[in-house]
């Protein structure tokens, strides 16, 4: 019998609740875990103050809608400074730490606000009528360059759509004192890069320290496959409004930050030929000599997806601070400019994102969280890790009891050492079997980190949990926080080894006595819906599954998807190159195989994975009168991000799963 192994991180358990709560009721519903804030954003100016952008779970005439306000942190209370604006993101402060700027979508369109700090007041800078994704202060601070997309008429939006004609982003400048003057820096030619996958913002273009050249990244096209595979850097003078493009090293180049000193500029380069995998290293050019030279490698040899995590330079303009996955923690690393070994800097006591460089270089603030605590904002010394909580924002949720959640490994088919989350039943008895429930991650390059158990997802693990399951989250080949060899690990071999690296974790539970194996059941979303749709096909070992978002026919998939490139870099080639191989990894192709209940949940809007995709799966399992339920919500896309349907996602996972397994 193989050996688990089982290590206890952080604390065990909880505190004992809510004053006055019953033994034994419910604490952890899906009403619960919506409570929890999300710290988005940290910043620190140069005299110490503090600032964040805090998210929310609110009910706004009568409906349940996620907002996010600006807060002031002082003498460890949180002062909310906004009234009515919902939408904040991107705080960023002025040079001399006077003014916070923002990112505010208050009226529909994200538009740009400062804070005045001393008079506490706002004052909104630009009126644009297109969505403004990133921004960047002049080093005087009197400037502000922005990235805009460009505006789409309604007309054209239904009338006419030119496939491959999408809106481009431009470079755009406003100056502090005197909004109406504002003038646009890049044409068409460029698109430049200022929001990344799911809209998310990316800070993709640095303002030289002399304040003459703004240097950002572009890419062809608008659209996935550039965003990820493809990317360029470019320069432009804003005396004399020329752009010079830099030369072009390997496939995708992004991320540029000029060092305080103004001698070098940093950048992300891919491996060659690049993949969908995401293969990042950190260069540094000189800007003097134009030589380029390749920073040591980083034990995981790139960020998660597509972030940009390179964070920034030091005060000395001696190296670089980059944030990359470990395992299933977050790491810290200082990477010389000299070319010597990545130094990890966190303790690796806190799963730590957001982090913002404060003081000149030599303060970090960041958003920290454990399996146990939800996320608070922290800050310590970046010469020695130590970090200081600032903040109570999740302070009554962290105190509610929970179950506990560990780390453990095992060895797969081949020998290949798997690492995965194991969330205990609530009230766990030594010696007694429980009902088990694994939980598949999305990407493939995804993972699950020790981030707090309790974060709002469609399937809630302390929800499961309390009601008497335990929940596995395995990190199988394909996982991120493992190098880049393991992340590569499942060309050409989805539904193969992966699949037995999830199947040989819930072996080994069952082996040592914990689990009950005439009791499981299986889920995910997107890829882990893929995994779940082809498990149902390999295995009758379930008694229930919850499809999310999955892809179940390769073929189909390939030509629907936003994501073009995806399946010929996983696949290894094209579906008229290797169309066996894609037909016969498909869930679809063996559907007849399905005895499993399965509940397929999809948003109509997606567009990573096409809601056609579950239609397909859903009419084959209906027609071979398999038992099958699906149910879509017309405004989602890929995520849920509306917290009413997310409610129903995961209340319907929960019945799902406890009327029958």
């Amino acid at each position: 019998m193989k050996k688990i192994y089982l290590f206890l991180l952080g604390i065990l358990m909880g505190g004992t609740g809510l004053v006055g709560s019953v033994v034994n009721a419910e604490t952890w519903t899906p009403e619960q875990v919506l409570q929890m804030k999300r710290v988005s954003d940290v910043q620190v100016s140069v005299d110490g103050q503090v600032f964040a952008a805090v998210g929310s779970v609110e009910t706004v005439d009568g409906q349940l809608k996620r907002v996010s306000n600006l807060f002031s942190l002082k003498s460890g209370k949180e002062e909310k400074i906004l009234g009515d604006h919902e939408g904040v993101r991107n705080l960023r402060f002025s040079p001399d730490g006077k003014k916070l700027a923002f990112i505010d979508t208050k009226d529909k369109i994200a538009q740009i606000f400062l804070f005045d700090i001393a008079q506490e007041k706002v004052l909104q800078i630009t009126s644009a009528d297109a969505d403004i994704h990133h921004f960047i202060w002049s080093p005087d601070g009197t400037q502000i360059a922005f990235v805009m997309e460009e505006k789409i008429t309604e007309e054209k939006k239904s009338k006419i759509r030119v496939h491959g004609d999408f809106a481009r982003q431009s470079i755009w400048l406003i100056n502090i004192d005197d909004p109406e003057q504002v003038q646009r820096l890049t044409n068409r030619e460029y698109h430049v890069r200022g929001m990344g996958d799911f809209g998310d913002s990316v800070e993709q273009m640095t303002w030289s320290p002399d304040g003459k050249e703004i240097t950002f990244a572009h890419v062809p096209k608008p659209g996935c496959d550039d965003l990820f595979m493809r990317g360029s850097l470019a320069t432009v003078d804003l005396e004399t409004g020329e752009v010079r493009e830099m030369p072009q090293i390997t496939p995708y180049m992004s991320n540029p930050i000029y060092s305080p000193d103004g001698t070098h500029l940093a950048f992300l380069v891919s491996d060659e030929p690049t993949s969908i995998a995401i293969v990042r290293y950190v260069t540094v050019m000189s800007v003097d000599t134009g030589e380029v030279r390749k920073l040591a490698v980083t034990p995981n040899e790139g960020p998660f997806l597509a972030g940009t995590n390179l964070l920034g330079w030091t005060a000395e303009s001696d190296g670089l601070l980059f944030l990359e996955p470990y395992k299933t923690m977050m790491a810290l690393y200082y990477l010389s400019i000299d070319g010597e070994s990545a130094q990890r800097i966190d303790d690796d006591t806190l799963f730590i994102n957001g982090i913002t460089l404060g003081n000149k270089g030599k303060t970090l603030v960041f958003s920290g969280q454990t399996l146990d605590l939800a996320p608070e904002i922290y800050q310590s010394s970046l010469k020695s890790f130590k970090a200081e909580k600032l903040s109570s924002f999740n302070q009554e949720i962290s105190s509610l009891e929970k179950a506990k959640t560990q780390c453990i490994s095992w060895l797969s088919s081949d020998g290949t050492e798997i690492e995965g989350l194991l969330t205990f039943p609530q009230n766990y008895e030594e010696g007694k079997k429980y009902p088990l429930l694994l939980l598949v991650h999305g990407g493939p390059m995804g993972s699950f980190m020790q981030s707090f158990v309790g974060t709002p997802y469609p399937y809630p693990a302390l929800s499961f949990a309390e009601k008497g399951y335990f929940v596995l989250r395995p990190n199988p080949r394909g996982s991120t926080g493992y190098g880049a060899s393991f992340r590569k690990a499942n060309f050409s071999d989805w539904g193969g080894m992966d699949y037995k690296d999830l199947m040989f974790g819930v072996d080994e539970l069952i082996e040592q006595g914990l689990v009950d194996e005439n009791r499981m059941g299986l889920m995910g979303w997107s890829y882990g819906g893929y995994m779940t749709a082809w498990a149902v096909t390999q295995t009758s070992r379930f008694q229930a599954a919850s499809m999310g978002a999955g892809i179940s026919n390769l073929l189909s998939f390939t030509g629907t998807t936003d994501l073009h490139s995806f399946l010929s870099s996983y696949c290894e080639g094209d579906i008229w190159e290797k169309t066996e191989h894609y037909w016969g990894r498909s869930p679809i192709a063996h559907v007849r195989n399905v005895q499993t209940p399965l509940l397929i949940q999809h948003g109509e809007k997606d567009t990573r994975v096409p809601f056609s995709q579950s239609q397909e799966y859903f009419q084959g399992l209906k027609r071979l009168g398999k038992d099958v339920e699906m149910e879509s919500y017309p405004e989602a896309g890929h995520g849920i991000e509306d917290p009413e349907v997310l409610l129903d996602v995961m209340k319907r996972n929960l019945v799902w799963f406890e009327e029958r397994v």
